[in-house]
């Protein structure tokens, strides 16, 4: 699989630029993460995954309206963080740049261009009986999945990772010492976590960023 390695805006912007359309991107911390969404990473089978997902929308009634689609309850149950056959991905780049480069993980960070060649439609209607990988693009059911261009890709099993069978698939590595300086130029744009998670803590988690209060140093031992 081809890799890109960035060290500037330009060559980002160059870089995200696929040889066909439409494309979506996903950022992540660790290049080594396989394309598989939560549950996938587990040794969950389809019949505990149902049962999961049943049991969450049972109990999530008391703090909102559950619709009836289970791809829209699937949608929110991701949003909320259950761990289904969802896997996060945004038709923004810049998005998939500022969460790759967020992190103070150490290393460069991947951010994933992919292509898909197969697109959810209305026959799809059991997202459980679903085989095989595809985009799902959702409705706006709450104001971060619009602000962050959120669409995800659905894994049938959930085990199978995105590859390239699936589309064009390729990863753009950032450079460590970009990330700080692809932060800035991201928030010149208005990708920070204030437009990103609308609300007390997004603009919190901007404050810190700001005044360079987001990094962690280990506290000064008390004298005795």
């Amino acid at each position: 699989m081809r890799t890109v390695a960035v060290s500037s805006f330009a060559k980002l912007h160059h870089a995200v630029t696929p040889t066909s359309e439409p494309a979506v991107f996903r950022g992540d911390v660790d290049a080594a993460q396989p394309l598989v969404p939560h549950i996938g990473r587990t040794d969950c089978d389809l019949e505990r995954e149902v049962r999961l997902f049943r049991d969450w929308k049972r109990q999530a009634v008391q703090f909102l309206d559950m619709p009836e689609d289970d791809w829209d309850g699937l949608t929110i149950a991701r949003h909320y963080g259950l761990a289904t056959r969802l896997l996060d991905w945004t038709v923004n780049p810049l998005v998939a740049a500022f969460f790759a480069a967020a992190s103070s993980r150490a290393g460069p960070a991947a951010l994933w261009v992919f292509v898909p060649n197969r697109i959810v439609t209305d026959a799809d209607a059991d997202p459980f009986a679903f085989s095989g990988v595809a985009l799902y693009r959702p409705r706006a059911l709450a104001a971060r999945i619009s602000r962050q261009g959120a669409v995800f890709t659905v894994h049938g099993p959930p085990q199978e990772p995105v590859s390239e069978r699936h589309g064009e698939l390729y990863r753009v590595d950032i450079e460590p010492s970009f990330r700080p300086i692809l932060l800035k130029d991201l928030a010149r744009f208005g990708i920070c976590h204030a437009s990103l998670f609308p609300g007390l803590e997004g603009l919190s988690r901007a404050m810190n960023w700001q005044y360079g209060l987001d990094r962690l140093r280990p506290c000064p031992q008390e004298r005795p």
